[in-house]
């Protein structure tokens, strides 16, 4: 799953009152009011992860490009219920406000132990023990 953008918009309103936030910082002279809910944006942005994880097959990749540097996207990653982990070597920055994340679900076996693609294995469509 690529997104390019999405969670930019949905998280819109998080960034802009975080933006208030330190704008105020240090100026006790001027009253500041925020028009934005981040709140509401938080969970939009949350619903939307949540689908994705839902979404994905185990060790599933999930790609985002994002105009956020990792502080300000990481934690929304993090979430334990996404069963997101970033890829080796992500996230990228390219130095003109860009950020590539590649995030891949965990899989887990019949104990709940994380484990890698490689320990699993395509069914045999010739496998004659198949039920349908």
């Amino acid at each position: 799953i690529t997104d390019k953008g999405l969670l930019d918009v949905l998280l819109n309103a998080h960034d802009q009152e975080r933006w208030h936030e330190r704008l105020r910082v240090g100026d006790t002279n001027r009253i500041h009011r925020c028009r934005y809910d981040g709140v509401a944006s938080r969970a939009d942005a949350n619903k939307a992860l949540r689908n994705v994880s839902r979404l994905l097959k185990p060790n599933g990749l999930f790609a985002v490009l994002s105009y956020e540097p990792p502080q300000g996207r990481s934690a929304f990653f993090e979430a334990p219920e996404l069963q997101f982990r970033c890829r080796s070597g992500y996230p990228i920055e390219d130095g003109k406000g860009n950020t590539l994340f590649v995030l891949e679900k965990k899989a887990e076996d019949f104990a709940g132990k994380d484990v890698d693609a490689a320990s699993f294995s395509e069914p045999n469509a010739d496998d004659s023990t198949r039920r349908a």
